[in-house]
């Protein structure tokens, strides 16, 4: 169940595509993130669609990036800049 309501799933549904969903607002907050946004780019949405900045709590992130390490090929300090990027 965890792993449905982190956005997990073994199909990727279709993003959100409203002017009101988190992604319109993903261009503001990537630009102080650069290289840790390129890697949530390219990386997140390979199994399922990511996770929004400011979505989750830093908790949930580590928690669900911990699982993610090895398929994700995720660093301990990409997990760090990740949590700090994504959380609320």
């Amino acid at each position: 169940m965890a792993l449905v309501l982190l956005g997990c799933a073994t199909s990727r549904p279709e993003a959100p595509t409203t002017a009101t969903s988190a992604t319109s607002t993903v261009g503001v907050v990537t630009t102080n993130h650069a290289p840790i946004a390129e890697l949530w780019r390219a990386r997140c949405t390979q199994c399922h669609v990511r996770v929004e900045p400011a979505t989750r709590e830093r908790g949930e992130l580590g928690t669900a990036l911990e699982r993610h390490r090895k398929r994700a090929r995720l660093t301990d300090s990409d997990i760090r800049e990740l949590v700090d990027f994504l959380g609320k």
